[in-house]
């Protein structure tokens, strides 16, 4: 994509009217090389992304028939007369996931997960016990009702993920994410942050394998 929008701005500078007018060579031949190598470089590079997507698929093929190969095991507690449904589960699974989510979106590194996990069970920790701290107050201090999140990026699997996340955390659930907004039932509404709430999609976003592209904020 760097090498076709660099042509978009580069050609207008010495196009192929400048180039070939009256059989001439023309005036700014040198500054026509640049572009001429990006053209070049933008019809050989298709072939190169295919062969890059083939080798992504497969290395997350591979990497998905793992997680789903130990999921199964730890379900079965690793019975033997189980391999043979588990290989057919597996790559059931690891076709439809690729199906659902190709290979070339954004990948969750499991690192950034661990990292992740010790502020998240903190604040389901937390949110634990102000629920159970509210419902077992006589005064019952509580405010249910909705608000609507603006959210700083539109990306779907961004949104999906940070909806699980908000709905996994006693006292609120995520209705899922719309157009850089997200509805949240919320026990208590007086105490929404909208600083909060962004501070966790900026969390939730750490956790993709590469940043989020322009494509996909909200005011892009």
């Amino acid at each position: 994509m760097a090498e076709i929008r660099r042509a978009r701005y580069a050609v207008p500078l010495c196009g192929p009217m400048v180039l070939l007018r009256g059989g001439k060579r023309c005036p700014r031949a040198l500054a026509c090389v640049p572009v001429v190598e990006i053209l070049k470089s933008t019809i050989i590079r298709p072939a190169t992304h295919k062969g890059t997507r083939k080798t992504m698929r497969l290395a997350s093929a591979l990497n998905r028939s793992v997680i789903f190969a130990l999921l199964w095991v730890t379900l079965t507690g690793g019975e033997a007369d189980a391999l043979i449904y588990g290989g057919l589960a597996v790559a059931a699974a690891t076709l439809l996931s690729l199906r659902l989510y190709p290979a070339d979106q954004p990948g969750i590194v499991l690192w950034r997960v661990a990292a992740f996990l010790p502020r998240f069970l903190t604040d389901a920790f937390m949110g634990g016990l102000d629920v159970a701290r509210r419902a077992l107050d006589p005064r019952l201090p509580i405010a249910p009702g909705w608000v609507r999140a603006e959210l700083t990026n539109r990306n779907e699997a961004a949104g999906v993920l940070l909806g699980g996340v908000v709905s996994i955390l006693p006292g609120s659930v995520a209705a899922g994410p719309g157009d850089a907004a997200m509805d949240v039932h919320l026990l208590n509404v007086t105490g929404y942050s909208a600083d909060r709430m962004q501070a966790d999609e900026r969390r939730v976003l750490g956790l993709f394998d590469r940043r989020i592209g322009s494509l996909d904020a909200a005011n892009g």
